[in-house]
């Protein structure tokens, strides 16, 4: 596996954008738990929820429960770009026969204290 994570440019989309739709990206019902994580410059990231690619066409976005609709918008966007970007072994994993992606965002220095 490669050392290297994919990195999502997660420009906001906001709920009912018609993008969605046309590139197969479902929103699916909150699960999971949001995590923390510093990274290797000090810098905080919050998961807010995963990608997962079921099959060729379809993308299904899992928001954790409790993230903001800023957050929100965020994930759908990230949902959005994985269309235009395939998943491989760099940022992805494969289980049963699914692609899954973690989606982290960066947290504000007033956010993270």
């Amino acid at each position: 596996m490669a050392n290297r994570i994919d990195e999502f440019v997660c420009m906001p989309i906001g709920d009912g954008d018609a993008l969605l739709g046309a590139l197969g990206v479902i929103i699916r019902p909150p699960t999971g738990r949001v995590a923390f994580r510093v990274d290797a410059r000090w810098c905080w990231w919050k998961e807010v929820g995963h990608l997962v690619i079921p099959k060729p066409g379809y993308i299904e976005v899992w928001p954790h429960p409790g993230i903001t609709d800023d957050e929100l918008d965020a994930l759908r966007g990230a949902g959005a770009e994985a269309w235009f970007t395939p998943p491989d072994e760099g940022g992805w994993v494969r289980r049963n026969g699914k692609w899954e992606c973690a989606i982290d965002i960066p947290l504000s220095p007033a956010q993270a204290e």
